[in-house]
């Protein structure tokens, strides 16, 4: 047995008494689980949840996301705290709210149901809907959203437009508003949580418009200078969004390099890091204070977002094509 499961199952399949007692933790009555197990991990949490499911159950939100092997979900929020396991339940019966569980009867159709292996999840539209519905605000609405549309992680994705249609079929539910602002904001571009949270602050507070998701930028001649997080073409504006993972001394290089390759073609360049957030509207006006210097700069642009030729057939170019 390696993972949770019912205190008589575990004894079906071998594990003793004294085992369940000394050596196997129990994250809710009933259910056992090797206590080898991190059970902090979104994985164990996840699967904590499956054992106590009954068949009409089904995961939804960030869980049904895990489940289908979305990248960037891991079941924390901004604050790296664990969000809860969300299960919905629209069979007769449904959970008590426990700790790491909170069950849910929104309205469920059959053809938003499917499966990940044995388990029942909602599809990943449904589940980027519920992830939206469950966010605290818009801005994590949009990270959400952003996570299961993205074409650039390489992992599962949905659309926006299936994201949509499923948003269509449920009206009058608490928090819809929010997640149709988001989903407007919403980009298939987005590569990083961080960078998300970036676009909605530049969007929302700052003011900033026609903003271009990670577009490669190039020289004349044709040589790539970097893929800017964001981009503003009117303004020559670029804004790098870093992470808790740019601070590593290999990372924080090379993002000096991109950024002085940009600044040299005639670009404004801003860096914006996760401790920024902490405090979203002087970053804010940080950022319309870099546009407004951008707007004005008299530096004479050497850049294009036109690719050479050769961009189309380079394989780490086809991730940003």
């Amino acid at each position: 047995m390696d993972g949770p499961t019912s205190y008589r199952r575990a004894l079906e399949s071998g594990a003793t008494v004294w085992e369940l007692r000394t050596s196997w933790s129990r994250p809710y009555r009933g259910i056992v689980r090797p206590g080898w197990l991190d059970e902090t991990g979104a994985a164990t949490r996840v699967q904590d949840a499956v054992a106590l499911m009954t068949g009409s159950d089904v995961l939804t939100g960030w869980a049904a996301a895990f489940a289908h092997g979305v990248a960037h979900v891991d079941g924390l929020d901004r604050s790296l705290r664990p969000l809860p396991v969300v299960v919905c339940s629209p069979g007769t019966g449904q959970h008590r709210v426990r700790p790491g569980l909170r069950p849910t009867r929104r309205a469920l159709h059959q053809h938003e149901i499917t499966r990940v292996g044995s388990v029942r999840v909602t599809t990943l539209a449904r589940a980027a809907y519920d992830m939206a519905l469950d966010a605290p605000d818009e801005q994590e609405a949009l990270v959400a959203i952003d996570s299961c549309i993205s074409t650039v992680r390489g992992a599962s994705r949905t659309t926006r437009d299936r994201i949509e249609q499923v948003v269509s079929q449920h009206v009058k539910t608490r928090g819809i508003v929010r997640a149709r602002s988001a989903l407007a904001l919403a980009s298939p571009r987005a590569a990083s949580p961080w960078e998300s949270r970036t676009r909605h602050v530049a969007v929302r507070q700052a003011g900033i418009r026609d903003l271009l998701v990670n577009a490669p930028v190039f020289d004349t001649v044709g040589a790539l200078a970097g893929v800017a997080d964001l981009l503003v073409p009117s303004l020559g504006l670029v804004i790098e969004s870093d992470g808790s993972g740019h601070r590593e001394e290999r990372t924080h290089a090379e993002d000096n390099h991109r950024e002085e390759k940009l600044e040299r073609l005639g670009l404004t360049v801003v860096r914006v890091s996760a401790l920024d957030h902490r405090r979203s509207a002087d970053l804010a006006a940080r950022l319309r204070t870099a546009a407004a210097h951008a707007r004005h700069r008299a530096a004479e642009a050497r850049w294009t977002l036109t690719p050479p030729p050769w961009w189309e057939t380079w394989e780490p170019g086809r991730r940003w094509g």
